[in-house]
């Protein structure tokens, strides 16, 4: 009997860790996710630039925006696809 409540606590403490790891996960992709909507949003903000202003202005400020609303997309793909591997243990 006690061996099986000793068991039971091991497995429970097992599971504990793997849910705690999926959260962990979850949490950073809530968090790329809401990184890459900023980006997005900037990327957005330096486009609209180009209708008031020159655009020789505005050229290296919206590529700058586009590359890191780009990495942004990736790395919030990246913790989607760590919270659903960290889901499915």
């Amino acid at each position: 009997m006690e061996q099986q409540v000793s068991e039971l606590e091991s497995e429970n403490a097992a599971l504990r860790s793997q849910l705690d790891e999926a959260h962990s996960a979850a949490e950073d992709a809530q968090s790329a996710a809401e990184t890459a909507h900023s980006a997005a949003e900037e990327a957005k903000s330096q486009a609209q630039r180009f209708q008031n202003e020159n655009w020789r202005d505005v050229v290296g400020d919206a590529q700058s925006a586009a590359d890191d609303a780009e990495q942004a997309a990736s790395n919030a793909k990246d913790a989607a696809d760590n919270a659903e591997a960290a889901a499915q243990e």
